[in-house]
């Protein structure tokens, strides 16, 4: 019996540093399972500051094209204004020269009709005459 006594105390010696061998090495275990969590953790927190800093460049640059599209467009309306200015100062002017051709057609029209009102008052209605005679 004291044999059989010996055996179960060794038994149980052996098996309570088997359960804190084992307990310890679970709290191994949690503390690298915990590192992990934080390095997961850090990569995850630098991947969201890379993205916010490519976000940021992204963001940059379609303000620099809009900036850019402004100033094509800008430059697009001020060549159509130009143009257009061009084209109304073509106009004008054709207009103001004519101006006088046309004042001294509407003189010599009103000669002519004096000139044959003159003619057939002296009577010398020839017949050269004819072709300048008012309509």
């Amino acid at each position: 019996m004291k044999k059989y006594l010996c055996i179960i105390i060794m038994i149980s010696c052996l098996s309570v540093s088997y359960v804190y061998a084992e307990k310890e090495t679970v709290n191994e275990r949690l503390i690298r399972v915990e590192e992990s969590i934080k390095g997961l953790t850090q990569r995850i927190d630098d991947t969201n500051k890379r993205i916010d800093e490519l976000r940021q460049d992204m963001n940059r640059r379609f303000d620099d094209q809009n900036v850019l599209n402004y100033f094509i467009l800008g430059g697009i309306f001020t060549v159509l204004a130009l143009i257009s200015t061009l084209i109304v100062l073509i106009i004008w002017d054709r207009r103001s020269t004519l101006k006088p051709i046309i004042d001294e057609i509407t003189n010599l029209q009103k000669l002519k009709t004096k000139v044959y009102v003159i003619y057939e008052h002296l009577g010398l209605d020839k017949p050269s005459l004819q072709q300048f005679k008012p309509a």
